[in-house]
């Protein structure tokens, strides 16, 4: 249990048009709304979903320094893509007391995010199957982050069922996942019962 409230955002976007153009600002007020709904309840935290924000974080400066303000009454921690020396990033954005974080992916889907064969490989696979897009970058550490002395480690969808991010100090993991790809499927059952069992190892 944490000492503070905490509102968990879970929404149903199809994914066919997560990515929709037309719909982004749609789905960006959206997500605005819900922050400011948590302010006014008092909420201390809000945690959106992987790619809540379906656009480069890194490329909306206008959206950061609304997001850099609602901070400054609740923390926030949303999903959104990052760019950065043509590199693309799968990552948590973390919005607190004004100030922008950004946390990226350290393990990466295999065959979804990344592929993980050797590099003449990687660039057939990804002509054939993927449109010739390259493989998202991922960090090098995980990142772990404090709000009112509790220390959270941040995980994206599949790195939260990796026996390696639960290792360390730290309190609490905060994991926020996409799950609409593999919906209806046993996926969400069995990644949930890996992190209940990896949280229940670690305490």
């Amino acid at each position: 249990t944490l000492p503070f409230d905490v509102e968990l955002v879970n929404t149903d976007v199809a994914q066919r048009v997560r990515w929709d153009k037309s719909l982004r600002m749609k789905f960006t007020n959206e997500n605005l709304d819900m922050i400011n709904s948590a302010i006014a309840e008092q909420k201390r935290l809000i945690v959106l979903p992987e790619s809540a924000f379906p656009l480069f974080m890194t490329n909306e400066p206008l959206l950061v320094d609304e997001l850099k303000e609602l901070s400054k009454k609740i923390t926030i921690v949303a999903g959104a893509l990052a760019y950065e020396n043509k590199q693309i990033y799968n990552s948590a954005f973390l919005f607190q007391d004004g100030t922008l974080r950004r946390m990226d992916k350290k393990f990466l889907v295999p065959f979804g995010e990344e592929i993980p064969l050797p590099n003449f490989m990687q660039d057939a696979v990804n002509k054939i199957f993927f449109g010739g897009a390259s493989d998202f970058k991922k960090a090098e550490n995980f990142s772990d982050y404090e709000i009112d002395g509790v220390k959270i480690r941040n995980a994206i969808c599949y790195e939260a069922t990796r026996e390696e991010l639960y290792k360390g100090e730290f309190d609490v993991v905060v994991a926020i996942t996409n799950n609409g790809w593999f919906v209806p499927s046993s996926e969400p059952v069995l990644q949930r019962l890996l992190i209940k069992h990896l949280a229940t190892k670690y305490n």
